[in-house]
């Protein structure tokens, strides 16, 4: 998978990552901050519940601020750990994050896709789609 600023790059949009911490004066260069999957250190290497914030007390209200002066926040988080990690930015904008994972453990018979040939069952597709 590319990185989020490789795959769309039009003349327009300047793409720049931070790697430091969100403050004032950073964030007064941006328009629109998209933060994909944030993790703080400790979760790089292990995902162990609680989940700490991948962002310090300063940072969410620096983004908060730039937010309510006209700043445009596109928070991105999959599954656990990603989603405890942003839930306290995610908490300063009224929104709950679940840190968790989505699962379906019914055991049930496989949808069938049709094509006009001939079905195709999701496990085929899967074995297609994810060469082991």
């Amino acid at each position: 998978m590319l990185p989020l600023g490789t795959w769309y790059r039009p003349t327009v949009i300047k793409w720049r990552q931070i790697s430091s911490e969100f403050t004032p004066a950073g964030l007064a260069q941006c328009d629109i901050l998209v933060i994909a999957n944030a993790l703080d250190s400790a979760s790089n290497t292990r995902w162990v519940l609680p989940n700490r914030s991948a962002f310090s007390p300063a940072e969410i209200a620096a983004v908060q601020n730039w937010v309510r002066q006209g700043g445009s926040l596109f928070l991105i988080a999959d599954h656990m750990p990603f989603a405890g990690s942003a839930a306290d930015l995610a908490a300063a904008f009224g929104v709950r994050m679940l840190n968790c994972f989505a699962m379906d453990n019914r055991r049930r018979v496989p949808e069938k896709f049709f094509r006009a040939e001939k079905p195709c069952s999701i496990a085929h597709l899967l074995r297609v789609l994810i060469p082991l």
